[in-house]
């Protein structure tokens, strides 16, 4: 069972990006002073925020003020295109054709992950001192029920949304460069430290939050308002006793950030692994040697 404790992404990490800011090609216009209509949105690069006007007819308000003003003229809509990659919600994407982005926190890290992704390919690359000491190229493009001659000429191809790298050098002065290729979208990039929290057993558990409104009309009729889903894991996980002082100071510090779980680091395409908050936490004292720690994990939509 590892944790991957996450590095918050800002300007002092965030080296360069392929995105402007503002991204014109998706209607980004940066802020300046002057008269914006009810309605109008723009952007500023100081806070990386996008703004909306709601301010009747208009304002000439910064939006900075504006969202804290009473009544306010300005709502925060999200971050800029740039940044939304960077966020902790899978469901704001960064768009753009081969995104490219370099980050160096100057601190620990060995694990990487990105989730609601849609790319052709991934690459990851780490450089330390000039040299490259890992890279590795994803295809995102998979086959999942091929197994025989049939499906293999007639079943569908379905796109990789996520990956989750633990196989990282460890370095506290590289920079990771992440190239997703094609017309692409990412949700969330997380990366940072990992940590063993101890060995996942059977009974771990994993279920699909759905949060779809139904509706019902006067005939009993049935239908859904799409909305989205997030994963809720159980985790079962067996751990030293000598061990479980770490083991609470790490959940203990990591408080509700989110950040990448994995039950079974051999197989971190399976349902257990996520990018999510600390819902629940307790530990078990089974015997003078081993402790069971079990551990819900809420994803993000």
């Amino acid at each position: 069972m590892i944790l991957v404790k996450p590095i918050a992404i800002d300007d002092g990490v965030l080296l360069s990006s392929s995105i402007p800011e503002p991204d014109a090609s998706v209607g980004e216009v940066e802020w300046v002073a002057g008269i914006y209509n009810l309605g109008e949105r723009v952007i500023k690069s100081s806070t990386h925020r996008e703004y909306q006007v709601v301010a009747s007819p208009d304002t000439a308000d910064d939006p900075e003020e504006g969202v804290n003003a009473n009544p306010a003229t300005w709502v925060d809509v999200g971050p800029t295109n740039r940044f939304k990659m960077f966020d902790t919600a899978n469901n704001t994407q960064s768009e753009s054709t081969d995104i490219v982005a370099e980050l160096q926190p100057n601190q620990f890290f060995n694990g990487v992950g990105a989730f609601s992704i849609s790319a052709d390919t991934v690459t990851v690359t780490v450089t330390d001192g000039g040299n490259v000491i890992y890279s590795k190229s994803l295809d995102m493009r998979d086959r999942p029920l091929v197994n025989g001659w049939y499906s293999y000429f007639f079943s569908s191809i379905s796109f990789i949304t996520r990956f989750i790298l633990l196989d990282l050098p460890p370095t506290n002065t590289g920079i990771l460069k992440l190239e997703f290729g094609g017309a692409a979208k990412v949700g969330t990039v997380s990366f940072g430290r990992q940590s063993i929290l101890g060995v996942a057993q059977y009974g771990t558990s994993a279920e699909l939050l759905d949060f779809s409104n139904p509706i019902e009309d006067q005939y009993g009729n049935i239908t859904y308002s799409d909305g989205f889903t997030a994963k809720l894991v159980n985790f079962d996980i067996k751990t030293e006793r000598t061990q479980m002082g770490v083991v609470f100071s790490e959940l203990q510090s990591i408080g509700k950030n989110p950040a990448i779980w994995v039950g079974d680091n051999s197989d971190i395409n399976d349902a257990t692994a996520v990018f999510g908050i600390n819902r629940d936490y307790q530990q078990t004292f089974d015997s003078p040697s081993i402790c069971t720690v079990n551990l819900t994990v809420r994803g993000l939509v």
